[in-house]
C-alpha cells in the first residue's frame, strides 16, 4: 500500500510540476545559482520556454570579519512566485541539501502572465557554525540577509522575467535628433491617445553615457560607483494603456547611443497620463579602489534608458488633448508659504524663462504651465532640497499669458508670465 501510494503521490507531483529533468553539474562550484538571473534568458509571452539552473551549496564563506560554515540547508518542497503556465521539477527531490550539495531546477512551458519581474520564493532554514553567531538555525531570508553582509550576491533568490514581443519596429532613427540623453519629443509634446482612435507616434532616444550606482563591493564596501554605460537592452515597455502595444530599434543601444520606439494600437482606458517603464538588462562598467568593476542590471532601465518621467496619455477627444487638467494641478490647495519661495525671471519674457525654488525644505512634485485658454503647455517633475533652478521654454507657443503652477502634496504656488 505504501509503494502504490508513494508511485501515486510521484506521479501527481511530476505531473504538476513538468516532465523533464535536469541533472546536477558536479564541476559546478558557482556558490548559489548558476547562470546568473541576469543571463538567463527572458520568457516571451505565448512563446514555448525551457531553461535550467543549477544550485550550489558553498561548504564555507570567510571573509577578514566573519567565517561560516554551512552544516545543511532544508528547503521547502513548494517553490512559488512562477509565471502561470511555467512549470518546474528539482532534483534531486530531497529537501535537504547537505555542506557542498548541489541540485538543479528544470523550468518550462508557455505563459501569457503580465510582462514583467518574477521573484521565486524559497522558504526552509540553514545550520551554520559562525564565529559571530555561533551554532544557529537561520531561515533562507536570514541567511540570504547573512551572505549579502559578506558582499555576495544572495543564494536563496532568483528572478525570471516576462516580456512583451515588440512588433513593427519604428522607421529608423533621425541622425540630427538629440544632442543629450533623453527622448524627443518630450512626453508634454507628444500627440495624444484619442479613446477608440487607432493611435501611431515615434520617439527617438538617447541612452546616457555613465550612471552613478550604490552597489555591494567586498574591497570598497557600500559605495556610489560611478559606470559607464556600455550597452542597454530593452526587452519591454510596461504601463502602456491597454490595446497600444510598441515596437523599437534597435532593440539593444550601446552607451550614449541612440534608438526609436513606436507607439500604436487603439484604446478605451480611462483619460489619464499613463507613465511607461523601459524593462531589460543594462552592462556598465566602473572603477573603484583600482578594480575594474563589471556590473549587470536587469529590470526598470529607467536610470539608464531615456523613459524616466516619459508617459502617454489617453484624451476622449482630439480637442481635450491639452484641455483636462488632473486633479493634482487643481489650486484649491493654494499654498502661500511655497509661493513666497518661488520666483520666475525675466518677467515679461520672449518664451525663456528661469524658475527659482528658494527653500530649505524638500519640494516634489510637478511644474505646470497653463495658457490663457488652460491648456496644458508645459510640465516637468520636480524634487528638490535647497536652492534649485531651472531654465523652461515656452516660446514656440507664442505671445499671450501663462500661468506656472508648482503642483506638490503640500499645496501649490501660482506665478503669472507674460510671454511678449
Amino acid at each position: 500500500m505504501k509503494k502504490i501510494y508513494y508511485l501515486l503521490s510521484c506521479f501527481i507531483f511530476s505531473s504538476f510540476v513538468g516532465h523533464a529533468q535536469c541533472t546536477p553539474d558536479t564541476t559546478n562550484t558557482t556558490f548559489g545559482f548558476s547562470p546568473a538571473d541576469t543571463s538567463q534568458a527572458v520568457i516571451i509571452q505565448g512563446t514555448a520556454y525551457s531553461a535550467s539552473v543549477q544550485f550550489y551549496s558553498a561548504p564555507v564563506i570567510s571573509d577578514s570579519t566573519d567565517t561560516i560554515q554551512v552544516l545543511s540547508t532544508i528547503i521547502d518542497s513548494a517553490i512559488t512566485g512562477w509565471p502561470r503556465g511555467i512549470n518546474y521539477v528539482k532534483n534531486p527531490l530531497a529537501t535537504t541539501v547537505s555542506s557542498g550539495g548541489r541540485f538543479c531546477i528544470q523550468y518550462s512551458g508557455t505563459t501569457n502572465s503580465a510582462a514583467g519581474q518574477y521573484n521565486l520564493r524559497f522558504s526552509g532554514s540553514v545550520h551554520i557554525i559562525s564565529q559571530t553567531l555561533g551554532d544557529t538555525i537561520l531561515t533562507l531570508a536570514s541567511f540570504n540577509s547573512l551572505v549579502q553582509s559578506h558582499g555576495l550576491p544572495a543564494p536563496y533568490a532568483y528572478r525570471l522575467w516576462v516580456i512583451i514581443t515588440p512588433v513593427a519596429p519604428c522607421n529608423g532613427l533621425d541622425s540630427n535628433n538629440l544632442t543629450g540623453p533623453g527622448v524627443k519629443p518630450v512626453a508634454s509634446d507628444l500627440p495624444c491617445i484619442v479613446q477608440s482612435v487607432p493611435y501611431f507616434q515615434t520617439v527617438q532616444g538617447r541612452i546616457q553615457t555613465d550612471s552613478t550606482v550604490t552597489i555591494s563591493v567586498p574591497v570598497v564596501g557600500n559605495l556610489p560607483v560611478v559606470f559607464t554605460v556600455d550597452s542597454v537592452r530593452i526587452d519591454s515597455i510596461l504601463g502602456l494603456p491597454n490595446g497600444i502595444t510598441f515596437g523599437l530599434s534597435p532593440r539593444t543601444i550601446l552607451g550614449g547611443g541612440k534608438g526609436c520606439v513606436s507607439f500604436y494600437g487603439t484604446t478605451t482606458d480611462a483619460v489619464g497620463n499613463y507613465p511607461i517603464t523601459a524593462i531589460g538588462t543594462a552592462w556598465l562598467t566602473g572603477n573603484a579602489a583600482g578594480q575594474t568593476i563589471p556590473y549587470t542590471r536587469r529590470g526598470n532601465l529607467n536610470q539608464y534608458a531615456p523613459f524616466s518621467g516619459y508617459y502617454l496619455r489617453v484624451v476622449s477627444t482630439p480637442d481635450s488633448c491639452h484641455l483636462y487638467i488632473d486633479s493634482v494641478t487643481s489650486v484649491t490647495n493654494y499654498n502661500q508659504s511655497l509661493n513666497a519661495k518661488i520666483n520666475v525671471f525675466p518677467n515679461p519674457t520672449a518664451g525663456v524663462f528661469t524658475l527659482q525654488v528658494n527653500s530649505g525644505s524638500p519640494v516634489t512634485g510637478m511644474v505646470f504651465i497653463f495658457d490663457a485658454l488652460g491648456r496644458r503647455v508645459h510640465e516637468q517633475p520636480i524634487d528638490v532640497l535647497g536652492p534649485y533652478s531651472t531654465t523652461i521654454d515656452i516660446s514656440k507657443f507664442g505671445a499671450g499669458l501663462y500661468t506656472l503652477q508648482v503642483s506638490t502634496p503640500q499645496g501649490s504656488a501660482v506665478q503669472k508670465i507674460s510671454v511678449e
